[in-house]
């Protein structure tokens, strides 16, 4: 196997995002098979990995730099960074994550007419995020590679250190508006008349949380429904073990880690019946999607509990097909394309 110097890329490296987990994770497993890695940036939030190299950019010199790091690879993360790269030579690669903003549509849109000759791949998180970007990007090769999981780390255990009902339902992410936490807090004034112990933690940090905090108020429900924070990965995984499933009501997603991981962790998954969703519920079997309904919401919890033994083998294996040593080979076989 060829050994490969790669330079990933992202316009902003933020402390807590998304992209940065997949960044991180993805890069730590190609070291780990023996290619070079190498984060570049315009600006570090955080520090990478430790096994990680740094490259802090600038863009008054960005194509030399990125000439004289004798990088084989350039993959891309972020749809602005694109219009940095337009004077390098190496094969490129753009990670399409997705846009959730008008902005980011916008700016997508110019990328597409600046930067498309010069983009020789593109690889998008979901068969969702493929048909979007093709709108933009037309026959531009394109393929799908899910984000993956460590499913050493988010594993199946008894222990159940948070479980504070039954059933115990988890939501993690950021805390935006769209992640529509409030559906699920609301549904809770029909939810308890058939789980009366039902408890909802909610892991994450936002801008939203206060409005969600004065929902919670309002309806009464601070014995049943948790406003967790943000916490650090062991304590995640310890959330996910405790947990009897993992929702969301949320109204726009290309891809969900917080999803795979409690999968990882075999837990069954309700959540809200976006392409996305519908697209990973049909190849896992793991769980229900449901429609923006509170009685819709309830039917499905109570199926997955009926239900639970099969949904959860299913959700364990579907993250064991995604595991990021199998989702780290697929982007290779990209690289090989390439070069």
């Amino acid at each position: 196997m060829d050994r490969y110097s790669i330079l990933m890329l992202a316009s902003k490296y933020q402390a807590i995002s998304g992209h940065t987990r997949v960044i991180d994770s993805l890069s730590k497993e190609l070291v780990k098979i023996g290619h070079k890695v190498t984060i570049g940036s315009f600006n570090f939030e955080k520090d990478t990995p430790e096994e990680i190299s740094k490259l802090i950019l600038h863009k008054s010199d960005i194509t030399k730099t990125i000439k004289d790091g004798k990088f084989d690879i350039l993959h891309n993360h972020q749809t602005l960074m694109n219009y940095n790269l337009l004077f390098t030579q190496q094969p490129l690669v753009f990670h399409y994550h997705g846009a959730s903003t008008k902005s980011q549509k916008i700016n997508l849109g110019i990328c597409s007419v600046m930067c498309k000759k010069r983009i020789n791949k593109i690889i998008s998180i979901s068969e969702s995020a493929k048909k979007e970007i093709q709108q933009y990007f037309g026959t531009t090769p394109n393929s799908v590679i899910y984000n993956g999981v460590n499913t050493n780390f988010y594993t199946t255990n008894e222990e159940r250190k948070f479980q504070k009902g039954n059933p115990q339902i988890l939501f993690v992410g950021n805390l935006f508006e769209y992640k529509n936490v409030q559906f699920i807090i609301k549904s809770f004034s029909k939810l308890k008349q058939k789980f009366p112990d039902a408890h909802l933690q909610i892991v994450g940090d936002g801008k939203y949380k206060k409005n969600l905090a004065e929902i919670i108020s309002n309806l009464n429900l601070q014995n049943q429904i948790e406003l967790v924070g943000r916490v650090d990965d062991e304590q995640l995984r310890e959330y996910y073990s405790s947990c009897d499933l993992y929702a969301t009501a949320s109204t726009w997603e290309f891809f969900n880690l917080p999803l795979l991981e409690s999968m990882s962790c075999g837990k069954p998954v309700l959540i809200s019946d976006l392409p996305v969703h519908q697209e990973i519920i049909s190849k896992s079997q793991a769980g229900k999607t449901f429609s923006m309904n509170v009685d819709n919401f309830v039917k499905e919890l109570e199926f997955i509990l009926k239900n639970y033994a099969r949904l959860s083998d299913n959700a364990r294996k579907f993250a064991l097909e995604n595991d990021w040593s199998n989702m780290a080979n697929r982007i290779l076989d990209v690289y090989d394309e390439l070069i």
